[in-house]
């Protein structure tokens, strides 16, 4: 008779990369709000939170076109000009990860039974050369990914990522950048770890286990217990 041998099962952290470690909020909101104003569109914080908020990019210009009478923007065309320019800007600052995400990052990294997934809207190459070979482990994975929605990620992304490599939400540490991606991983049934920022300050964080405004090594040992390490 064989013995069966249990099955260890994965644990992960899935972390909304651009709007964490990076100040993608604010560059995307400056990016958009450059586009928009070439077609006579007005776009700020205000309502940025008022028209943009949990909706698609294209649902959310659409709408703010609407409210100011221009309707005869290419919504479409806009929408694909501003993920396009984001993408290249995000990508341009992986050189400049802060010390903190990096501490952070490596004390994930050197757990081996922890699955890291860095989700971004920077080319896969990029992300790595700025990690340095000495972060390129078994256990990191960095995924490329172009949001429908202004600013956030729903739970079916999150469920995707668990899919393609294999994770168990329930398992998973989500660090997200905004409340709106919070609830997506509340969804999910993922623990959270929420990086506030100025611009998310307003959201609802409600379901996140920790919020921070930096990243340190302090913040491990509470990571560890969400991962139930």
């Amino acid at each position: 008779m064989v013995a069966s041998v249990k099955k260890e099962l994965p644990h992960a952290s899935i972390i909304e990369l651009d709007f964490t470690a990076l100040p993608g909020q604010k560059m995307l909101l400056d990016i958009c709000k450059k586009r928009l104003a070439q077609e006579g569109v007005k776009l700020d914080q205000l309502t940025a939170a008022r028209y943009l908020n949990e909706k698609t990019f294209a649902q959310g210009f659409s709408s703010l076109c609407e409210a100011q009478g221009k309707q005869t923007v290419d919504v479409p065309t806009v929408v694909a000009e501003c993920q396009e320019a984001f993408c290249e800007q995000i990508g341009d600052a992986m050189t400049k990860l802060p010390t903190g995400f990096l501490t952070f990052l490596d004390g994930l990294l050197a757990n081996e039974k922890v699955h890291v997934v860095l989700l971004t809207h920077a080319e896969k190459d990029k992300v790595l050369e700025a990690l340095g070979e000495e972060r390129v482990k078994p256990n990191l994975s960095v995924m490329h990914y172009v949001s429908d929605h202004y600013a956030s990620l729903t739970w079916e992304v999150l469920r995707r990522v668990c899919r393609t490599d294999k994770l168990f939400e329930r398992l998973t540490l989500a660090v997200m950048g905004s409340g709106l991606s919070t609830r997506s991983a509340v969804t999910a049934s993922m623990s959270i770890i929420a990086k506030i920022c100025p611009e998310t300050a307003y959201q609802d964080f409600t379901g996140s286990d920790l919020r921070i405004e930096e990243f340190s090594d302090s913040i491990l040992p509470q990571a560890f217990d969400l991962l139930r390490l």
